[in-house]
Parts: C-alpha cells; structure tokens; sequence
C-alpha cells in the first residue's frame, strides 16, 4: 500500500453523489500553510481558497476572475475584511497583478465582472476540492465556508483565529490523503485509530468476541474501540508543522478535527481490512474489503455500509442475541451502541482488521476519485448482500 497518494487531475466529470459536484478547483497545502506560518488569519486562507476557485486550470498561468467581492458572498465575511486579506495575500506573494493589468486603478479593474483580477503564484497545486465548498450545495442554502465561519470556536489557549486556520489547512491536508479505493477514506498511515475484540463479560449474558454461527461456516465477530489513543497521528504533525511547539500543535490538531467535525466536513468510518496496513507483516498487499460503519447520522445518509445487514443477519440466525443486543427490529440496543459486528468465515478471522478512518466532505470528483467511490460502493454492497443472504444449512 502507497504511503501517500498521487492526486492532481483538471478533468471535470459527472459525479451522482450527493457529496460533492463535477467541478472543482485546486490548491496548494504548502501555500494555506505558509499563509499560517506568516501569521495569516483564517480569513486569509479563505480569501486564497476562493481565489483559487476562481482559476481557470486549462491556461497556462492561474489567473483568477475572484476579487473582493466573490469572496466575501463565499466567505460570509465583510467586503472590506475581504479586500484587506487580498491585500495581505498581494503584499505576501501569494498573488500578484496580471501583467498589462498592473498599472490600472484598482477600483476600475476590480469592478469588472468576469474580468482577470489576479494570478495565483504557486504553479503546482497538490489538492483538489469541490467547488460546492465555496458556491453550495444548492440557491439559497448557506455555503459550507459560510457555515464553516459561523460555527469555528477557540478553545482553552487557542483563539478563534488560530481555530479557524488550523481548521482549513487540515481540512486541506485531509483531503490530500483522501482515497476510497486505495484506503476507504483517509490514509490510515496519516490517521487512523484501532478497534479490538470485545473482553468477555463477567456474567455470560453478551456474546463472546468470536461466536460461530450454528449451521453455517461463517463467525461473527464483536468488537469495540481499542483504550489505546489513536494509532497514528503523522497528519497533525505535517498539516500543523507552522506551530513549533509540540504539546500546543497536539491540542491545536485536536481542536481542529472537532471544528471540521462540528461543520460537518469531516467524519469517521469504520473499515474492515483483510490484511493490516499498520502492520509490519506486508502492509502493502493490505486491502479494505468494506465499510462497516458510519460514525455520524448525517454522513450515512452519504456513504453505505454493512453493519445494518450483519445486525439483522445476527438477530436471524443467533437465538441469543434476540435478548441481549438487538430489539425485535433489527437495531442495536443504546447501551451497547459501541459494539460492532462483522462475518468472517470461520478460520479466517485473524486474517481481519477494522480500522477507524476519517472521510472528508466536498471531495473532487476528478476520474480517479470518482473510480474510487465506486469500487468503495461495489465491494460494501457485496458484502452486505452476503449477510442478507446467509442462511442455515
């Protein structure tokens, strides 16, 4: 398994998923991460972000037609805050006049629509992003930057500014690692944390970690989150490299994922893997088999899983588990809403990791990631339809 991923593509294509749209625009992480190193405001990374969506990738050099204007009805933020932190980013080399454009009033240029207004410097953008982040998902819905600036907090010792930030260049840095086929979601490399076997329970009334289900070849396994932290964090120490010191970068990560996770841009998925990518046992020949489950409510309603087929399948077939872990309509019981299921056939099982990853929204459906989709939806509709499918001999 790669350990980074190999992303820019400028074609446009038709995407059916409600998480993103056909066009996108790209960026540089090194860029939003200078504009933070230089301490920029989270006003100025979104300036630059918009400017970049402004780019029309098939010439030669990134001139953008975005100005003050464009950015704050993307932003939500004031048109003069917007025209200061165009100005900041001018002053800094981010951007620079068009050449033939330099020696016009400002005023007089800027107010032409549609007109050139700047060139982006950075000639090698790594990432690319839906262009719903910056226009919506629809006419009058708030876009997710504007929400995104409604709803960023500091924290303890950490300023709504430095939040704000730290939040859009790990948004960025995130869906760089983004790959569904490859990985499930985010590089597990970058992020990932672990899930385990349940512990046996004292009184016998649960089901063990590994039960084989009568009639059938088949185990179903139990698991639950590990009590170790998450079993990598190399992201935080790329994406927030700017903050110098360790233990302020950790809790700056941290509050950042909540940001993304509180604007709705980012979420967790559960992946089964055959094979572990963690492992030092050939991680590269490992493969993700399956979505097992969604995290977040509104996320599902993206994403497919499996963990609803094997629940029902556990319910059908295991006498046991009608009195213990599910309700006569399938669902699993509040109290054990950590526990998770898969089916494996028996003998098989050590050959199974489940992973939690994270998934980023308004990815862009460039050909490769919209390939990826598809092979992430086709292998999770398969093993779904196997557990709808198991049946006693």
């Amino acid at each position: 398994m790669p350990s980074t991923p190999i992303f820019v593509e400028t074609d446009h294509e038709t995407a059916e998923d409600a998480g993103t749209t056909a066009a996108f625009f790209q960026t540089s992480t090194t860029e939003l991460q200078r504009i933070a190193e230089l301490d920029g405001s989270a006003k100025d990374v979104a300036a630059y972000l918009v400017l970049c969506g402004g780019v029309n990738e098939r010439r030669n050099l990134r001139f953008t037609t975005h100005g003050a204007l464009s950015v704050s009805k993307r932003t939500g933020i004031g048109y003069r805050d917007a025209a200061n932190s165009i100005a900041w980013l001018a002053e800094h080399e981010f951007i620079y006049v068009p050449p033939g454009l330099a020696d016009e009033d400002p005023p007089q240029r800027l107010s032409r629509k549609n007109q050139v207004q700047w060139v982006i410097t950075d000639e090698a953008p790594d990432v690319g992003i839906s262009k719903q982040f910056l226009e919506g998902v629809r006419k009058g819905v708030k876009t997710p930057l504007v929400a995104f600036f409604e709803k960023v907090r500091g924290g303890d010792d950490i300023s709504t500014v430095e939040a704000g930030v730290d939040a859009l260049v790990l948004f960025a840095v995130l869906m760089r690692e983004l790959d569904f086929g490859a990985w499930g979601g985010v590089n597990p490399l970058a992020w990932s944390n672990t899930f385990v076997p349940v512990a046996d329970d004292e009184d016998g009334s649960l089901p063990p970690a590994e039960l084989a289900i009568e009639g059938t070849d088949q185990v179903l396994m139990t698991i639950q989150e590990g009590e170790s932290d998450y079993a990598r964090c190399a992201v935080m120490n790329e994406a927030l490299k700017y903050v110098k010191d360790d233990s302020r970068r950790r809790s700056r990560f941290w509050h950042a994922l909540h940001q993304l996770r509180q604007a709705q841009l980012l979420y967790r998925a559960l992946v089964l893997w055959k094979g572990d990518p963690l492992g030092t046992d050939r991680p590269r020949h490992a493969e993700p088999q399956a979505t097992l489950y969604i995290n977040d409510g509104w996320a599902r309603q993206i994403d497919e899983q499996i963990q609803d087929e094997v629940n029902r399948a556990a319910w059908r077939l295991v006498l046991d588990y009608k009195e213990s872990e599910f309700d006569k309509e399938g669902q699993i019981n509040e109290a054990l809403a950590e526990r998770y299921r898969f089916i494996v056939k028996s003998g098989t099982q050590g050959q199974y990791v489940v992973l939690g990853q994270l998934r980023v929204r308004f990815w862009p459906a460039s050909g490769p990631m919209v390939a990826g989709r598809e092979v992430d939806r086709g292998r999770t509709r398969a093993w779904a339809r196997s557990a709808k499918n198991l049946k006693l001999r």
